[in-house]
């Protein structure tokens, strides 16, 4: 994968910034990365909670990931081989 100027990024920055999510943080960013196409609602249900908590959530991680999209976490995600799939 090129990465342009603009999308380039340090994985170990990368994994550090994950590594401050709380658990439900990582769950979500995780169902988000692998999952499919999970949206909220099937996150939600899948985590038995609300779907608006998972949204809280998912802007939580991307503030704390400090991206702006979940298009760019989810890049930075596999690129780096973070998370629950990455093995």
């Amino acid at each position: 994968m090129r990465l342009t100027r603009k999308t380039q990024f340090n994985c170990s920055d990368v994994a550090k910034r994950y590594a401050t999510l709380s658990r439900r943080e990582k769950q979500v960013v995780d169902m988000l990365v692998y999952g499919g196409d999970s949206t909220a609602k099937q996150i939600a249900k899948e985590l038995d909670i609300s779907h608006r908590t998972v949204e809280g959530y998912r802007a939580e991680a991307l503030n704390k990931m400090g991206v702006s999209s979940s298009k760019e976490l989810i890049t930075r995600m596999i690129v780096c081989k973070l998370g629950v799939k990455a093995d």
